[in-house]
């Protein structure tokens, strides 16, 4: 087995902690150090990391994914929807309307 498969095969004694870390501290990212192997005048590291940060995360082969936006209203309380109600309607309208858009481009999903 070559020491880089050795490395790796490491990681899975890490990943519950680190990911109990991250939970814990509110952290987004979580690293450590697996090992580093030289290659003629180079070195290089092995790491595991774990994410929470949508916008880093990657497919399979190395891609980077597009992290889906939050729509508008998706966070916003009751008060703050009868605030806009009130006072800001134009931007309420705006954020059904994408909701409503959302809501379509998952129902064509499935």
């Amino acid at each position: 087995m070559s020491e880089a498969i050795k490395m790796a095969a490491t990681a899975a004694d890490c990943v519950e902690e680190l990911i109990t870390d991250m939970l814990s501290g509110n952290h987004p990212d979580n690293y450590v150090l697996l090992g580093t192997l030289q290659s003629a005048n180079t070195d290089i590291q092995v790491q595991l990391h774990v994410m929470q940060d949508e916008r880093k995360f990657i497919d399979e082969v190395g891609a980077p994914l597009i992290a889906k936006t939050p729509a508008a209203l998706a966070s916003t309380s009751a008060k703050d929807l009868e605030f806009m109600l009130i006072h800001k309607p134009n931007e309420l309208l705006r954020g059904i309307t994408e909701l409503q858009q959302k809501l379509k481009e998952y129902t064509d999903e499935k």
